[in-house]
């Protein structure tokens, strides 16, 4: 099966060596009856993202594309256009600074070809873990009960909305496309294949820390989309 790693990128040029170095792996991790290929979405960088990106690709163990865009667009806008280029029949969203381990990823497509239209990480499944501020887990942690309350019993299993890795059926992923372009895209991503009748499983994961770079997140200005995707619907 052909998996497309998608992977939107601003302005992480200190991020990319540690990436790289890590997906170098995915042949092996995925054994013989997968096939990886990357696509690197950069959403506008100005701190040669692109340049270090190219360099890389030369020497890629697997085939790789990079798609670049002259203005940050955001993360939601980056998921939109993946659709068009991405050629997986299952395809794996994941964030450049390696916020979850690359080694959840056969059991993700495990779950996948068990039955799965979407199959998510979760650091808040009760096997998780998280290594990140109490703001931070509690934020998300409390959005995510949000969403499974307002979802009911579509969202039985669970526990968590806002982790960007995930693996998905590729006609889910194109049917599930958000219209906002901010942080708060994967959990309209997930909300919209729930209430298509999508199957979600989730699995446990680690949440780590980010170690280069800047992180991108605006807190309030994410938890105001959020709330607002929750009121609207």
């Amino acid at each position: 099966m052909l998996v497309t790693i998608i992977i939107p990128c601003c302005n992480e040029v200190d991020s990319l060596p540690r990436l790289f170095n890590e997906l170098q792996r995915l042949p092996h991790l995925l054994g013989p009856a997968h096939f990886p290929e990357l696509l690197l979405l950069d959403d506008g960088s100005t701190d040669g993202t692109a340049v270090v990106a190219r360099a890389w690709c030369d020497r890629s163990p697997f085939p790789m594309r990079i798609i670049g865009f002259d203005a940050n667009r955001g993360l939601g806008a980056m998921l939109r256009e993946a659709a068009e280029f991405a050629q997986g029949d299952a395809l794996v969203t994941y964030d450049a600074d390696l916020p979850y381990p690359l080694e959840d990823l056969p059991a993700m497509l495990a779950a996948l070809l068990a039955g799965a239209d979407v199959v998510t990480a979760s650091p808040w499944h009760p096997a998780g873990s998280a290594q990140v501020s109490w703001w931070r887990a509690a934020l998300s942690r409390t959005i995510s009960k949000l969403y499974r309350l307002r979802l009911g019993r579509r969202a039985q299993g669970l526990h968590t909305f806002t982790c960007g890795y995930r693996v998905w059926r590729a006609a889910t992923y194109r049917a599930s496309l958000p219209t906002r372009d901010g942080f708060v895209a994967t959990a309209e991503m997930l909300l919209r294949a729930l209430r298509s009748g999508a199957r979600a499983v989730e699995l446990p994961s680690a949440l780590r820390p980010r170690l280069e770079g800047v992180s991108k997140l605006r807190v309030l200005r994410t938890a105001c989309a959020h709330l607002r995707l929750l009121l609207r619907g």
